[in-house]
Order: C-alpha cells, then sequence, then structure tokens
C-alpha cells in the first residue's frame, strides 16, 4: 500500500467512525427505519418474512429465528463478488444467500427491524489467532480483521451485540463453536475453537451505527482491483476465518 492509498484510507475511515455513537447516542426510532441499504420494505425480503412465520409477541423469539436464519442462510464468504453500490442492498445480498460480514450485519438488520426490533451496526478490529498460525499468516499480518462488522439489538431497553458471521456448515467443518442465541445475552465470534485453541479477540470497539457508513462502501468500490485481486486469492487459497 502506497502513501496515497494509506492517506486515502486514513480519510475514509477518519469519516466513518465520525459517524459512531455509543449506546445512550443512539436513537431506538431510528433503529427501526427502512432505507436504501436496509431495505425491509423490499417485497423479497417481506415475503421471506412470511415465509419465516414469525409469529411469537417475544421479541427474543423473534431475534433467535431471524439470527438463525441470517447464521445459515447467507453463507458465510471471505471476499465476494462487488459488483456495484447494489451489493449493499439487504435485497440483493438475501438473493444471492451469501456475503461477507458487512453483508450479513445488513441483512441481519433489515430483517429484524422488519419485525420491529431495534438494530443497529457494530464495527470492531478482531484478532483471529487461528490465521495466525497458518501459512495465510502474511496475508492478514498479526491475523488483525480491521472493521468486523455484527449488530446490537434492543430489548428491554438493553441493547445487546450478536454475530451471525459464521454460518453453520463452516462451523463444523473447521470445528469451530456454532454462535447461538441464549436469551438476554450477547452472541459474539467465539473465543476458543471447540478443541480449545484460542480463536477470536475483540481488539477494539469501533463504535455503533444507526446507518452503513457510505465511506466504507466507497472505500472498497474505489478500490475494487484491490478486492478483486484480494478476492482471486481467497478463491485459489480457499482462507476463511
Amino acid at each position: 500500500m502506497n502513501r496515497n492509498q494509506i492517506a486515502q484510507l486514513n480519510y475514509y475511515l477518519g469519516s466513518s467512525l465520525s459517524e459512531a455513537k455509543n449506546l445512550k447516542e443512539l436513537d431506538q426510532t431510528h433503529c427501526l427505519m427502512n432505507s436504501a441499504i436496509f431495505d425491509f420494505d423490499n417485497q423479497f425480503i417481506q415475503s421471506k418474512i412470511n415465509q419465516l412465520k414469525i409469529k411469537s409477541n417475544d421479541p427474543w423469539e423473534r431475534t433467535k429465528l431471524i439470527f438463525d436464519f441470517v447464521r445459515d442462510n447467507i453463507v458465510y464468504d471471505f471476499a465476494p463478488e462487488i459488483i456495484g453500490l447494489s451489493s449493499w442492498y439487504a435485497s440483493v445480498i438475501l438473493k444471492k444467500g451469501f456475503g461477507f460480514c458487512h453483508q450479513k450485519a445488513i441483512v441481519l438488520t433489515a430483517l429484524l427491524r422488519a419485525v420491529e426490533i431495534p438494530t443497529c451496526l457494530v464495527f470492531q478490529n478482531v484478532k483471529d489467532h487461528i490465521l495466525i498460525s497458518t501459512r495465510f499468516k502474511d496475508l492478514l499480518p498479526g491475523g488483525l480483521l480491521p472493521l468486523h462488522a455484527l449488530v446490537a439489538v434492543n430489548i428491554s431497553e438493553k441493547w445487546v451485540r450478536l454475530d451471525a458471521t459464521l454460518d453453520s456448515n463452516l462451523c463444523k467443518k473447521k470445528g469451530y463453536l456454532i454462535p447461538q442465541i441464549e436469551f438476554g445475552k450477547e452472541t459474539l465470534l467465539s473465543t476458543h475453537t471447540l478443541d480449545g485453541r484460542q480463536h477470536f479477540s475483540i481488539e477494539k470497539e469501533l463504535g455503533y451505527f444507526e446507518n452503513y457508513p457510505e465511506a466504507f462502501r466507497a472505500l472498497l468500490l474505489e478500490n475494487i482491483d484491490d478486492w478483486n485481486a484480494w478476492r482471486k486469492i481467497v478463491n485459489k487459497k480457499r482462507i476463511t476465518m
């Protein structure tokens, strides 16, 4: 990465993170809103909500049903194909059925808002300790995964973080713990694998966002050639979290 690219990166990250809020600043009304990205008024999303037959009045029951659906039916892809602005629309991601952490968090947000669960995005810098010990360690120095995305929901006036990034099939294949909703508790990337190896650690919490930061999308689209080069490496070497 040259100086111009670093300057560009710092500019976009700085402008995006300035949108971050703390929990007390979040407006639950804004966290229920439809948008171009969280387009839950889209007919395809509404049809999917109907198919899920979400009838419970218990917000945790509704949350679990949607969490489980997104976790396993939007298959995790470390470097999916990005074709333009629409690659961030919840309805488009839902139709494709796969995505990286940002895309999965967008779908989860849209579906939860559709059933009246206040939901926002959360971004973190995360370290993947498994990657550090693999032959891919030079591709991700220090195992750092910057700008990892998940969501937070407000239930009974309490904000709780939920991370549906890793699907069950991937977890079973790799020997990871499958993320499971426990009512009233947070569901985050697991700290250890099934055999006890250290897995994920949160290096820094970057804040809460009522909307998807447009600068994140602009940054990736303006560096789409780099993304596609990375995508080729990921597909060839079968790299994943």
